[in-house]
Protein backbone atom coordinates (compact mmCIF):
# COMPACT_ATOMS: atom_id res chain seq x y z
CA UNK A 1 0.00 0.00 0.00
CA UNK A 2 2.72 2.50 1.09
CA UNK A 3 0.77 5.82 -0.32
CA UNK A 4 -0.78 8.27 1.54
CA UNK A 5 -4.38 7.63 3.17
CA UNK A 6 -6.69 10.09 1.93
CA UNK A 7 -10.49 10.16 3.92
CA UNK A 8 -12.81 10.49 1.40
CA UNK A 9 -14.84 13.67 1.76
CA UNK A 10 -18.35 13.28 3.25
CA UNK A 11 -21.01 14.63 0.44
CA UNK A 12 -23.52 17.29 2.13
CA UNK A 13 -26.47 18.25 0.61
CA UNK A 14 -26.39 22.97 -0.21
CA UNK A 15 -27.83 24.71 2.49
CA UNK A 16 -30.14 27.18 1.29
CA UNK A 17 -31.12 30.24 3.72
CA UNK A 18 -32.50 33.43 2.62
CA UNK A 19 -30.67 36.78 2.73
CA UNK A 20 -32.30 37.62 6.15
CA UNK A 21 -31.40 34.29 7.44
CA UNK A 22 -27.96 34.73 6.12
CA UNK A 23 -27.59 38.53 7.37
CA UNK A 24 -28.69 37.50 10.66
CA UNK A 25 -26.02 34.49 10.71
CA UNK A 26 -23.34 37.07 9.76
CA UNK A 27 -24.44 39.54 12.15
CA UNK A 28 -24.12 36.39 14.92
CA UNK A 29 -20.76 35.30 13.84
CA UNK A 30 -19.36 39.14 13.89
CA UNK A 31 -20.72 39.92 17.33
CA UNK A 32 -18.84 36.71 18.71
CA UNK A 33 -15.72 38.08 17.40
CA UNK A 34 -16.13 41.65 18.16
CA UNK A 35 -16.81 40.07 21.69
CA UNK A 36 -13.98 37.54 21.85
CA UNK A 37 -10.99 40.42 20.35
CA UNK A 38 -12.57 42.73 22.87
CA UNK A 39 -12.25 40.38 25.62
CA UNK A 40 -7.80 40.78 25.53
CA UNK A 41 -8.16 44.57 26.45
CA UNK A 42 -10.91 44.02 28.77
CA UNK A 43 -8.50 42.08 30.83
CA UNK A 44 -5.71 43.92 30.48
CA UNK A 45 -7.38 47.25 31.62
CA UNK A 46 -8.66 45.65 34.05
CA UNK A 47 -5.79 43.32 35.47
CA UNK A 48 -3.01 45.85 34.71
CA UNK A 49 -4.29 49.52 34.92
CA UNK A 50 -6.71 48.67 37.70
CA UNK A 51 -10.24 49.79 35.55
CA UNK A 52 -13.42 49.01 37.69
CA UNK A 53 -16.82 47.63 36.06
CA UNK A 54 -17.92 51.33 35.51
CA UNK A 55 -14.75 52.07 33.65
CA UNK A 56 -14.89 48.71 31.97
CA UNK A 57 -18.18 49.58 30.64
CA UNK A 58 -17.41 53.19 29.61
CA UNK A 59 -14.73 51.56 27.16
CA UNK A 60 -16.88 48.58 25.98
CA UNK A 61 -19.72 51.50 25.08
CA UNK A 62 -16.79 53.98 23.23
CA UNK A 63 -15.77 51.22 21.57
CA UNK A 64 -18.65 49.88 20.14
CA UNK A 65 -19.47 53.68 19.11
CA UNK A 66 -16.05 53.58 16.85
CA UNK A 67 -17.22 49.90 15.75
CA UNK A 68 -20.18 50.82 14.11
CA UNK A 69 -19.01 54.05 12.64
CA UNK A 70 -16.52 51.78 10.54
CA UNK A 71 -17.99 52.45 6.92
CA UNK A 72 -19.94 55.30 7.77
CA UNK A 73 -17.60 57.81 8.64
CA UNK A 74 -13.99 55.89 8.99
CA UNK A 75 -12.53 52.91 7.86
CA UNK A 76 -10.32 49.86 9.67
CA UNK A 77 -7.35 51.61 7.67
CA UNK A 78 -8.57 54.79 9.30
CA UNK A 79 -8.58 53.36 12.06
CA UNK A 80 -5.29 51.60 12.02
CA UNK A 81 -3.74 54.31 11.18
CA UNK A 82 -4.90 56.75 13.58
CA UNK A 83 -3.90 54.26 16.51
CA UNK A 84 -0.33 53.83 14.94
CA UNK A 85 0.07 57.74 14.80
CA UNK A 86 -0.71 57.77 18.61
CA UNK A 87 1.45 54.96 18.89
CA UNK A 88 4.80 56.09 16.63
CA UNK A 89 4.40 52.42 15.60
CA UNK A 90 3.23 50.13 13.37
CA UNK A 91 0.83 47.75 15.56
CA UNK A 92 1.66 44.85 13.34
CA UNK A 93 5.07 45.74 13.96
CA UNK A 94 4.84 46.08 17.88
CA UNK A 95 2.67 42.65 18.14
CA UNK A 96 5.71 40.88 16.29
CA UNK A 97 8.17 42.14 18.81
CA UNK A 98 6.02 41.24 21.51
CA UNK A 99 5.84 37.77 20.27
CA UNK A 100 9.54 37.37 19.69
CA UNK A 101 10.33 38.94 23.54
CA UNK A 102 8.26 36.89 25.02
CA UNK A 103 8.52 32.64 25.13
CA UNK A 104 5.36 32.27 26.96
CA UNK A 105 2.13 33.95 28.30
CA UNK A 106 3.36 35.47 31.71
CA UNK A 107 0.16 36.85 33.38
CA UNK A 108 -0.09 36.42 36.23
CA UNK A 109 -2.75 34.55 37.21
CA UNK A 110 -6.51 34.22 37.23
CA UNK A 111 -8.12 37.35 38.96
CA UNK A 112 -11.58 35.85 41.07
CA UNK A 113 -12.96 39.79 40.52
CA UNK A 114 -12.82 40.52 36.66
CA UNK A 115 -15.23 36.77 36.35
CA UNK A 116 -17.67 38.75 38.26
CA UNK A 117 -17.03 41.66 36.26
CA UNK A 118 -17.60 40.07 33.20
CA UNK A 119 -20.92 38.29 34.30
CA UNK A 120 -22.46 41.17 35.97
CA UNK A 121 -21.78 43.44 32.56
CA UNK A 122 -25.04 43.08 31.32
CA UNK A 123 -26.88 44.38 34.52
Amino acid sequence: MGGKYKPKKKKRAPVIVTAREFEKAKQEITTNVLATVLSIPVVVLHDDFKFGKGRLNKFIDRFAAHYHCIGETCSLDDLKGLAEDLLGAEIIQRIREDEQSQSACNLQGTNQDFIGVVKDSGD
